[in-house]
């Protein structure tokens, strides 16, 4: 019979106080987390998620670390606590700080988590699910805040419920997949009908909208912890009750995911991109359930590919912890690339965050020898899980199923290891399913690490406060200039802030102090950004953009250059490397730029035909030949008897703003012929011919500044002054663009007023 002192000691243990906290503080953090991000309006959880999550879990941690429960831990939270120190070590060295920080934090949050939930016992498991029943509620919950809250609503005006809660649809299904086996738990002990009532249509709503979303992964993953709950439920009754509803809550996925196909078939789709001011073309999107199929298997299949070519060439130490985004880029592969971004056509490049597999992310990021020993960690968890589940203790069945989910889910998302705030449930879930270790220890070694878990936690929470504060700053996006400032003065290295930096301000629309002054503000803010993004195509293109338009012509090429060379496609880059040519007049890098462009489909020959005849219509004759022979390579616009030939063609064909542009290109060629002999009022009658057919081929109501330009001037060397100032009205030379003030012909500057001198 045990003494007294023995029991006392046993109740000291396992007592119903100390598990009773430890899972009241452990379940707590999770309900914050699914309510608060909406409140704190942050952009993405990218930018604070991490940050403001660690800090929740420091009060178990505490508890773990100062209480008997830490007798649980052994040598997998050794490991587990092992590879977390090293990102941490290894963090202080990349080149992406910003990022390795925001890794480590991840890092050392999982640690603590897993051993939280490995130091709750059996009674304060069962704690630990009556409270977590309501959690995939307290995600609703969290969605309906956000519609209440201003600023959620698209253009259309239609509420995107599948992203509001983290900003991403992927980042609500990683979270939300385990949420919903502890709802079917809380429904199945639930005593009370209506509580249950809600506990089930709350698991429901959570799975239709893993259904809808095109994130599959949540769906798959449902539906793998409904295989293993059948499976388990051959020898085991709470196997077999919890499997039989997730039987139920597949078939509401596999329903929504019709639906949503059914209606998704049956409308219009996107239609076609919008006409922009740089390209003025159109191109055809595909509807949404192809981009969800492009977005899906095939672009994965394609970034595991690239990913496992990455972590050949990186394969002892890896590309460091938090870098696969900068350093994926020159492993694309071009079918993934194409796949993204619809082949080129869409003007933000599409950027490969993190690899949609948690397994590869960690053999890319930490090397082989590292990665191999996280995922033997994760098969050690599995494997525990899996005899779990033919057991009868349900507080062992349910965190085991939500493992069994999530271990899925890693090999289709990111929920461990991405920038997200979905990865302390599961260790939680991996601690509880994992439990004590069977080998009796020395209670010194659990509590020894549990308080290196809380130390290396509480070291991480100092950067964790810089994460909340800098996410809140840029909570109004890139408009709020005094907030943006504060976010990079809180994180200097922040890869978002500064993103949001370099494209919060468009450039002035007057040439000359303003856009030199608007450069040198932005300047700092990309070269700090391409330090960390070296490899992003859409970074280089406007980089390069912004030198073009302050005239630094030779950097913006390389710039170009180098955005192709990553992305021979990009659409975007062709196009305004080709602007820039016409813009500046450089005929011979337009040539060769716009065969480049051409070999790579990157322009349809009509869009180059229109560009063509804009140039011709507005005083750019030789610009405008360089790109019509791209479609005729014997057209010579530059002579007028070549132009009126082709307004007849053009008249025949029944094109009649073709015709005008030519029309307005011959008037144009008549009138700088009259003028080279001295005869200027016949130029004047010549450029007044020029700008009613450049009216009439786009029935605009103003006449093109070029021709204004260089009529005003002939006006002057007529001798008529007030003419030209008439003529010259309402016209601002540092408002004309590069392509009007670059062509304008010598004799004209010598003789305009307002062509700077």
């Amino acid at each position: 019979m045990p003494s007294k002192a023995a029991s006392k000691q046993a109740q000291q243990i396992s007592g119903p106080s100390g598990d009773a906290w430890l899972a009241i503080l452990a379940a707590l953090p999770l309900f914050v987390i699914a309510l608060v991000p909406v409140l704190l309006g942050v952009p993405s959880t990218e930018s604070a998620g991490p940050g403001w999550v660690l800090p929740l879990f420091l009060p178990a941690g505490l508890l773990l670390a100062l209480g008997p429960n830490s007798k649980r831990l052994g040598w997998p939270h050794a490991l587990c606590l092992f590879l977390a120190a090293v990102v941490l070590g290894r963090s202080f060295l990349q080149l992406d700080t910003f990022a390795a920080r925001r890794s480590a934090v991840v890092w050392g949050t999982s640690a603590l988590c897993f051993a939280i939930g490995c130091g709750i016992d059996k009674r304060g498991r069962r704690l630990f699910l009556n409270m977590l029943g309501w959690l995939a509620l307290a995600g609703l919950i969290g969605m309906v805040i956000a519609v209440l809250l201003p600023g959620h609503s698209g253009q259309s005006g239609m509420v995107n419920w599948t992203s509001l809660q983290f900003g991403n649809r992927g980042d609500l299904a990683e979270f939300l997949v385990p949420a919903v086996v502890f709802s079917i738990a809380g429904f199945l002990r639930s005593h009370h009908l209506f509580a249950g009532g809600i506990m089930l249509v709350s698991a429901a709503l959570v799975t239709w909208f893993l259904g809808w979303s095109p994130v599959y992964a949540g769906m798959l993953a449902i539906i793998a912890m409904t295989v293993v709950g059948l499976v388990g439920g051959f020898r085991s009754s709470a196997s077999a009750r919890m499997g039989r509803i997730l039987l139920l809550t597949s078939l509401v996925c596999v329903v929504s995911l019709g639906v949503r196909t059914w209606s998704a078939s049956n409308s219009n789709g996107p239609g076609v991109l919008e006409k922009s001011a740089d390209t003025q073309q159109e191109r055809d999107l595909p509807d949404e359930l192809s981009l969800d199929r492009d977005q899906g298997l095939q672009v994965r299949l394609e970034i595991w590919k690239s990913t496992l070519a990455m972590s050949s060439a990186h394969a002892v130490a890896g590309t460091g912890p938090g870098q696969f985004r900068q350093a994926f880029p020159p492993y694309r592969s071009q079918r993934e690339t194409e796949l993204s971004s619809q082949g080129g056509r869409i003007q933000n490049a599409v950027e490969v965050e993190h690899a949609h597999n948690d397994y590869l992310i960690a053999i890319a990021e930490l090397g082989w020898p590292m990665g191999l020993l996280w995922i033997a960690l994760l098969i050690l968890v599995l494997r525990k899980a899996l005899g779990n589940l033919f057991r009868q203790d349900r507080t062992r069945i349910v965190p085991s199923l939500a493992s069994v989910g999530v271990l899925v889910l890693s090999f289709w998302n990111a929920p461990l290891l991405g920038p997200v705030v979905s990865h302390p449930l599961p260790w939680l879930c991996f601690g509880m399913a994992m439990g004590p270790m069977a080998r009796p220890r020395s209670p010194r070694v659990g509590q020894t690490l549990a308080l290196l878990a809380l130390a290396l936690a509480a070291g991480l929470s100092l950067w964790s406060v810089n994460f909340l504060r800098h996410g809140r700053a840029l909570s109004n996006g890139p408009a709020d200039s005094e907030a943006l400032a504060s976010a990079l003065e809180i994180a200097p290295d922040s890869s978002l802030a500064l993103d949001f930096a370099v494209h919060a301000t468009p450039p002035p629309k007057l040439a000359g102090a303003p856009t030199q002054a608007w450069f040198t503000d932005l300047r700092p803010h990309f070269k700090s950004l391409l330090i960390r993004r070296p490899h992003s195509v859409g970074l280089s293109n406007d980089w390069g953009r912004a030198q073009a338009i302050v005239g630094e012509t030779k950097a913006a090429d390389r710039a170009f250059a180098h955005a192709l060379s990553l992305d021979p496609k990009f659409v975007p880059a062709h196009r305004n490397r080709v602007r820039m040519n016409v813009d500046q007049l450089d005929l011979k890098s337009l040539a060769k730029n716009l065969q480049a462009a051409q070999e790579q489909e990157a322009f349809e020959t009509s869009y180059i035909k229109s560009w063509g005849l804009f140039c011709l219509r507005n005083g750019r004759p030789q610009t405008a030949q360089v790109l019509l022979r791209f479609g005729n390579p014997e057209l010579a616009v530059t002579d007028a008897n070549v132009c009126h030939q082709q307004a007849q063609f053009a008249r025949l064909s029944g094109t009649p703003a073709e015709e005008n542009s030519y029309l307005a290109g011959e008037h144009l060629i008549f009138a700088r012929d009259h003028v080279m002999v001295g005869a200027y009022e016949s130029a004047v009658r010549s450029y007044r011919q020029a700008k009613r057919y450049a009216r009439r081929a786009t029935s605009a109501s103003s006449d093109p500044a070029a021709l204004r330009l260089e009529m005003a001037a002939a006006w002057t060397l007529a001798g008529k002054p007030e003419e030209a100032g008439k003529e010259l009205l309402g016209l601002n030379w540092q408002a004309l663009t590069p392509l009007e003030r670059n062509g304008l012909p010598q004799w004209a500057r010598e003789v305009l007023p307002i062509v700077p001198k």
